[in-house]
């Protein structure tokens, strides 16, 4: 299976989006779809052949049937491509999106009846798509640390086109600063436009729910660039993809950029990092994201070709990231269901990336009422100039509160522990209890009891409460 990119046009910069459902979509959504007729006239006799199998994604499940959605490509006798729905009886339970295979029992009026022979869980789906995800995924941190070097760099601007530049410094200023997130409103904001709830975000506003500016969105920016990128490359290609005709923007380089780019795999945890004060090898908790990597790679030796070719890899590496997060969060057989991204803070002219999970407890009740009294717990992993790689979790019960951190230097502890009473005054300025607080050097490891969690929380939807 192939992972193709969103199709269609990107929305409008910065007008928010509020669309009204035109009549034949609210049209579609009151009534029961079937082909239309000018569609079933044009269905020939030999368009469909006893015994042939079909494969179909089911649309709507509905008491008795099936209304599916035809993925086989078929044309009409005009030779135009044909996009048709078909009913099959329910004979078993069925989900929305999953993939079935069904066979020609018989023809009515050129209409197949259908039987249902093979189907495909969503979940298994969904289980290839992250796998491919994961494989071309790389981290945000990456990309941004090549930009900070574009953006300060007057032979790199000079070396990109001008539509990526535009979109570059558009995702540049979209991108939260620190000095903002101190406020829960700003924290919440940058969260939603942080790039895998986008989708949400647009159906919310065609729906006239809420209000959303696509220029805003990390993963907008990113589907621009990578789309800009794209087109350079094939307008590149088409004039000369001689390497011996690239000229160097300062001088030759003997290595090629893809082939020393380095990798970090942060959604595996378990590779780990190597220091000289990390503990000995265990099994790392695989719940608590790693952080990123923040070897930068010098930019300024590379030809055009070589720099476009980087940041095209870059840009579509971190929109499979986006990617990747996304499909955890629809997963329904994760144990612990989650929110998982990345959200990129500025501070002057870097951006350093937080990756976050945040997911209910599985300690907590199942039982709770109250969206107040649900345990959550919130993991997050960064890498700050100065500090090292940094793994920290916090536990929100009501209003009581524990943080543990881990960093991989020993420096980095002693000075999280010279500060330690100031984040516990903060904490309880706020209102909060804090139960404990602690640092140590090193990485979290998983525990016997983390190790046998068979239960699930699931949930639709969530309130966040930024007070943490």
């Amino acid at each position: 299976m192939e992972i193709k990119g969103p199709t269609g046009s990107i929305p409008v910069d910065n007008d928010a989006v509020q669309v009204e459902p035109s009549t034949a979509s609210r049209q579609s959504r009151n009534s029961q779809p079937s082909p239309s007729q000018s569609v079933l006239l044009k269905l020939s006799p030999n368009l469909f052949k006893l015994g042939q199998v079909l494969d179909v994604i089911v649309t709507k499940v509905e008491q008795n049937s099936l209304l599916l959605m035809l993925q086989n490509k078929m044309t009409d006798p005009d030779g135009n491509p044909l996009n048709v729905q078909l009913r099959a009886p329910r004979t078993a339970p069925a989900e929305v999106g999953q993939r079935l295979q069904v066979q020609v029992t018989d023809t009515k009026q050129n209409i197949p009846v259908l039987q249902v022979v093979n189907s495909q869980r969503p979940a298994l789906v969904l289980a290839d798509l992250i796998n491919q995800a994961q494989a071309k995924q790389q981290p945000l941190q990456q990309l941004l640390n090549s930009l900070v070097q574009v953006k300060s760099t007057d032979a790199l601007l000079g070396a990109l086109p001008k539509q990526v530049t535009e979109h570059i410094d558009t995702l540049w200023r979209a991108l939260p600063d620190a000095s903002q997130l101190q406020r829960p409103d700003n924290l919440r904001q940058a969260i939603q436009y942080s790039g895998p709830f986008l989708e949400s975000q647009l159906l919310k506003a065609e729906q006239g729910s809420t209000r959303f500016f696509p220029a805003m969105d990390t993963k907008t920016s990113l589907l621009r660039i990578a789309e800009a990128l794209r087109q350079q490359n094939i307008n590149v290609g088409n004039r000369d993809t001689s390497a011996a005709t690239q000229t160097p923007l300062t001088q030759p380089q003997t290595q090629s950029p893809l082939q020393s780019q380095p990798r970090n795999n942060s959604l595996n945890p378990q590779v780990g990092v190597e220091t000289k004060n990390q503990p000995p090898a265990g099994r790392v908790d695989p719940n608590i994201p790693a952080p990123p990597s923040r070897q930068t790679q010098a930019l300024i030796n590379m030809t055009t070709n070589q720099l476009l070719e980087l940041l095209t890899q870059q840009t579509e590496g971190s929109l499979q990231r986006t990617l990747t997060h996304q499909l955890q969060m629809l997963n329904p057989d994760n144990v612990r269901q989650q929110l998982a991204f990345e959200l990129p803070i500025k501070h002057g002219n870097e951006v350093d990336v937080f990756d976050m999970r945040i997911h209910p407890d599985q300690e907590g009740s199942q039982q709770n009422t109250a969206e107040q009294e649900r345990p959550w717990t919130i993991m997050m992993a960064f890498n700050l100039e100065g500090l090292g790689a940094i793994r920290a979790q916090i536990s929100l019960v009501n209003d009581h509160i524990s943080t543990h951190w881990w960093a991989e230097q020993q420096q980095t502890v002693d000075l999280f522990q010279q500060h330690m009473s100031t984040l516990q005054d903060r904490l309880s300025h706020v209102g909060l209890d804090v139960d404990k607080v602690q640092c140590q050097c090193g990485v979290p490891k998983v525990s016997g009891e983390d190790e046998v969690k068979p239960q699930k929380t699931l949930y639709t939807d969530i309130n966040l409460d930024e007070k943490v």
